[in-house]
């Protein structure tokens, strides 16, 4: 993985530690909750709570959209795994 800019290695280091946080369940995942970010920023000392909210909030909406895609390409990919192990019917 490449290294990041030290001017934004500190909001990529909190979205890691902000990513156990969301919620999960019924086969999605969630945002990570404002709450969240606000208690990492203030445990944190960050001073600029919003700009760094602003950067989980559009780290996060790239990251549950690949999730979802994923997983959606997994879920086609073993559809048509059944399907050929059904002889090209559907199952």
């Amino acid at each position: 993985m490449p290294e990041a800019w030290p001017e934004v290695a500190w909001v990529l280091e909190a979205f890691g530690e902000l990513s156990a946080s969301r919620p999960m369940g019924m086969g999605a995942i969630g945002f990570i909750p404002i709450v969240e970010v606000a208690t990492w920023a203030a445990i944190n000392g960050v001073e600029d709570a919003a700009t760094l909210a602003r950067h989980i909030r559009a780290l996060d909406a790239v990251y549950v959209a690949d999730w979802a895609e994923r997983q959606k390409s997994d879920a086609d990919r073993r559809k048509n795994e059944r399907r050929e192990d059904h002889g090209g019917r559907p199952s």
